[in-house]
């Protein structure tokens, strides 16, 4: 899995774990690397609107909360989506890839 942060793209940190898990009934469930969040999600076509998430507050690593930080930007950026194989693209409103990962691996399903 990879995430918007900054000007590209940032791997989880080692010894962290990133998982989306989008639901049928339009949640979709996001582990962090340290804390758990839901928000809810929309799907039109090719069009992805995720609302604001709420979880888990657990004080972490500074770097763990930065990366959890930039994945929740990353995801609730969403203005589009894409599978290609067995890989999820997701984009902000402006086409800019913001969060990519295996759609059926437990990292992203």
């Amino acid at each position: 899995m990879a995430y918007a942060k900054g000007p590209g793209l940032a791997t989880p940190l080692p010894g962290t774990s990133l998982t989306l898990q989008f639901t049928a009934d339009g949640w979709v469930n996001i582990s962090a690397g340290c804390n758990s969040y839901s928000a809810g999600y929309n799907v039109q076509g090719n069009a992805l609107g995720v609302g604001r998430p709420a979880g888990t507050s657990m004080v972490c690593d500074p770097a763990v909360m930065k990366q959890e930080n930039a994945l929740i930007a990353a995801l609730t950026s969403a203005g589009s989506f894409q599978v290609l194989g067995s890989n999820l693209y997701v984009a902000n409103a402006l086409g800019l890839r913001m969060l990519e990962c295996a759609q059926t691996s437990p990292i992203c399903s």
